[in-house]
């Protein structure tokens, strides 16, 4: 599950967001007393650099789960740190980027959760899964979970629903797709 704090505008590359806010991400073990763990956004996009309040302890990222093994939960935009264009980032992103990638390879994530904000094309995530794949051989799942839409233009999405689903997920998954009733906004 992932919680914002208020700000004006969807968390999206495009979006300047310079006011203070934070992104967490819960992950609740229904099998153990509903013990919860969190973590949040850690390698903000360039729009939201200025105001977002960075989760600096990268290893608040990885948790053991006994019978499940070790899993990496990412706040949306963090998965781009995979992304193999991200290797270009200077100065405390080139920092930030090193050491996530460092850190990961020494945890050796098995399954990987993301929490994007927005997804609604095939393509939006498809480099940055794609070179997390190659970089980390000991992920075999992966899935991201967030809200298929298209801030720029609502009622217009890019790709279809099950082909986005298809594309942000790997291994054995199962998707809850929760529709919003047009006529009462819920």
């Amino acid at each position: 599950m992932g919680i914002d704090s208020y700000k004006e505008k969807v968390s999206a590359t495009q979006n300047y967001i310079s006011q203070p806010h934070i992104e967490l991400v819960f992950l609740v073990d229904l099998r153990k007393n509903n013990k919860i763990y969190w973590t949040g956004k850690s390698y903000p996009t360039t729009g939201q650099q200025n105001g977002l309040v960075r989760i600096s302890d990268l290893k608040t990222h990885f948790l053991d789960l006994d019978d499940v093994g070790k899993l990496m939960i990412l706040g949306c935009h963090d998965l781009t740190i995979f992304n193999p264009r991200s290797k270009n980032a200077r100065g405390w992103r080139k920092e930030i980027n090193e050491k996530f990638r460092e850190l990961a390879k020494k945890e050796k994530p098995t399954i990987v959760l993301q929490h994007p904000h927005t997804t609604d094309s095939i393509k939006t995530w498809a480099a940055a899964w794609n070179g997390l794949r190659k970089e980390l051989t000991t992920v075999k799942i992966y899935a991201s979970a967030g809200r298929y839409y298209n801030p720029n233009n609502p009622k217009k999405p890019r790709s279809e629903t099950n082909d986005v689903l298809k594309k942000t997920k790997c291994g054995n998954t199962l998707d809850f797709v929760v529709k919003m009733n047009k006529e009462n906004n819920r």
